[in-house]
């Protein structure tokens, strides 16, 4: 069987959720399977550290001319052309043009209930674009069971025909901090000029990522003492500018550092070195940082809506997602109780031996070759 992927997003030099899914889906892909054959498309230059594919794939760069539309212009001539036995689309935007058998992963539909959260101007092509998906393929992966349950309730699709299917983490990397590991990460702080304690919070600078709620629960804790300070990291996104300026204006500014794009290294030093991880976000498909953070051995505190209850299990603590009192008392309980803390980092470790990449990919191998 011959099997294309859609790997311009796992090529990005900045990754995000879906560019990491793709990335190591393709990766674990690579190590177990030798026998289908793969055509792997990008649509420019694969990066020189990207990882080494076995014999049985093979890049295809496929040229267009314009800076958008890739996927519904160029990637649909191929399929008009060469059509793979299967395509698999790791985001839900499928080719207009494209093979029957073609299954694509919708990570979440919250742009239909959130839509003060997307870009107006991206909002019909998110719409559009995923109800084609739903409509042309027969099979559909999803990440969570709550993003099941919104796709079945919201968009009437037969539940018998999305599966479920987590993400991973890796597993090599984000692991409990050894000496040295310690000792590294004190270099990225002096780096940065970050002092302990600190909360940490890294994701898209987004509206959607709830991160003035953030702000309000830490000016809070600062006002009755605690002396830490709040890092955050990631590049920004929808309405990102506009909350990077409400934490310059903040009475807490000289508290608050934004790191802007962080490698992996710098993240997991991060990690270690944070007294906790905040995960505020009002939804989420599934929610990868929260498993990344708790490998590390990080104690996290996280919205209870969406995903998140399901993805971190025990090993959280949970707060309302519209209340910066109820964040600011989660995480003042955390940061005062040792006790506590060291419960979710036990817990946490344990959570996140049901997930890997491995597994995603074993699973997502024997669904596109389902019948």
């Amino acid at each position: 069987m011959t099997i294309g992927i859609d790997a311009s997003r796992a090529i990005r030099a900045h990754k995000t959720g879906t560019e990491w899914y793709s990335y190591y889906l393709i990766r674990e892909l690579a190590t177990l399977d030798t026998q289908n054959q793969y055509i792997v498309y990008v649509d420019t230059d694969v990066p020189k550290d990207f990882f080494s594919l076995p014999q049985n794939f093979s890049f295809k760069k496929l040229r267009w001319p314009l800076p958008f539309f890739w996927t519904q212009g160029r990637l649909s001539l191929e399929m008009l052309f060469h059509p793979p036995g299967i395509l698999f689309i790791p985001s839900h935007a499928i080719p207009i043009i494209h093979p029957k058998n073609t299954v694509t992963t919708v990570h979440d539909i919250g742009f239909f209930l959130h839509k003060g959260y997307v870009d107006a101007k991206n909002i019909r092509y998110l719409e559009w674009s995923t109800q084609y998906a739903l409509k042309q393929c027969k099979k559909i992966i999803t990440i969570s069971q709550y993003s099941k349950d919104e796709i079945v309730k919201l968009l009437g699709r037969d539940p018998g025909n999305i599966e479920v299917i987590y993400l991973g983490y890796d597993t090599s990397r984000y692991t409990q901090p050894r000496e040295e590991d310690r000792q590294s990460a004190q270099v990225t702080l002096g780096k940065y000029n970050i002092k302990k304690p600190f909360l940490f919070s890294i994701g898209r600078i987004d509206a959607r990522k709830n991160l003035l709620t953030l702000l309000q629960a830490f000016e809070a804790l600062k006002k009755d003492g605690w002396e830490g300070d709040l890092v955050l990291a990631g590049t920004l996104g929808y309405h990102g500018r506009d909350i990077i300026e409400a934490c310059k204006k903040s009475i807490c500014h000289d508290s608050i550092q934004y790191l802007g794009w962080l490698s992996e290294e710098e993240k997991i030093h991060l990690l270690y070195r944070a007294e906790c991880f905040v995960f505020p976000s009002v939804y989420e498909g599934f929610g990868l940082p929260i498993l990344e953070a708790q490998s590390c051995g990080v104690p996290v505190v996280c919205s209870n809506t969406s995903s998140f209850p399901e993805v971190a299990g025990t090993a959280a603590l949970f707060f309302d997602p519209h209340s910066s009192d109820d964040l600011k008392e989660k995480i003042f309980n955390l940061v005062s109780d040792y006790d506590l803390r060291t419960s979710l980092v036990a817990h946490g470790f344990e959570n996140v031996k049901r997930f890997s990449w491995r597994k995603t990919a074993e699973e997502t191998l024997s669904f596109l070759l389902k019948d």
